[in-house]
């Protein structure tokens, strides 16, 4: 994410590291602290023609919330192996 807001020209590659910190950072902050579902939250953030919908557009175009899922499986068939090979207990959703 930094890498590409560098080429885009938002500064330096530690210019763009430290907004995309602080971006992911305020996000967490305000889904943390508002108790609100983030899906209302992105709504609220989303202006119709804006930058965030046009960016959320291409990820999606892109297949981000497929790579998600299957990211998340992967991760629990691979969380589940550990505890069989480790003799641990199932982790819990």
């Amino acid at each position: 994410m930094s890498t590409g807001t560098a080429t885009n020209g938002h500064g330096s590659p530690d210019t763009a590291r430290r907004l995309c910190q602080q971006t992911a950072l305020g996000a967490a902050r305000m889904a943390i602290e508002s108790g609100e579902d983030v899906s209302t939250l992105r709504e609220r953030v989303t202006s119709p023609g804006g930058t965030t919908e046009r960016g959320i557009e291409a990820l999606e175009s892109a297949g981000l919330r497929d790579a998600f899922r299957e990211a998340l499986t992967a991760a629990a068939a691979r969380a589940g192996e550990l505890a069989d090979t480790l003799g641990g207990a199932e982790p819990q959703a």
